[in-house]
């Protein structure tokens, strides 16, 4: 089932739809055909997968991905959205350096448990 502009705009809390320019609008279907969505959804899945509050090295590196930009900006975003959150800082497994670890919101939760 295709997904229309009002179902992803209701996902990502986008609440007066009226403002959005058409230009927006065609950024937005060009972006998520570049896989940002998927970016997403697969950050979601490897962090859930992980089971721990983890570092941005040690959930990209747990997809094969050796660099933690990966998906840093992704989690960025999630984490303005409410969805995961800062947890304690250790050292990270991958780098061995200390670094910040993130976990779901209970917002979060909600959205992975479904």
């Amino acid at each position: 089932m295709q997904r229309t502009f009002d179902d992803i705009f209701e996902e990502i809390g986008v609440v007066n739809k009226k403002n959005i320019a058409e230009t927006s609008r065609q950024c937005y279907v060009e972006l998520m055909s570049e896989g940002i969505a998927n970016r997403y959804q697969e950050y979601l899945d490897a962090l859930w997968d992980r089971g721990v509050p983890s570092t941005d090295s040690e959930v990209a590196f747990s997809v094969g991905k050796l660099d933690p930009n990966y998906f840093r900006p992704r989690r960025f975003e999630l984490e303005q959205k409410g969805i995961v959150s800062r947890c304690s800082a250790r050292r990270c497994s991958v780098s061995g350096r200390m670094a910040l670890t993130f976990w779901f919101t209970e917002k979060g939760l909600n959205l992975v448990g479904d």
